[in-house]
């Protein structure tokens, strides 16, 4: 989790294993925005949740669960 959010005891809303129709909305209009660089995980978790985080969170796995429902995939910060 961002760190910056942390301490500034920012309120984090708690992921739940599905996101909200909105939320999905928000994420499809961002990855078609740009579908030859699609945004990564830290892009789509700041859209979402208002905080930066990466795919080993409950946050980014919720992410990642709707990507792989729609069969879109984030690149990897290691990839090129």
């Amino acid at each position: 989790m961002d760190k910056e959010n942390i301490e500034n005891n920012q309120q984090i809303p708690e992921p739940t294993s599905e996101l909200t129709e909105e939320q999905k909305e928000k994420i499809l209009k961002r990855w078609n925005e740009s579908p030859d660089h699609p945004p990564g995980l830290k892009e789509l978790s700041q859209l979402v949740y208002g905080i930066n985080c990466d795919g080993r969170d409950k946050y980014g796995r919720t992410i990642k669960k709707f990507l792989t429902s729609r069969q879109l995939k984030t690149k990897s910060i290691y990839e090129e």
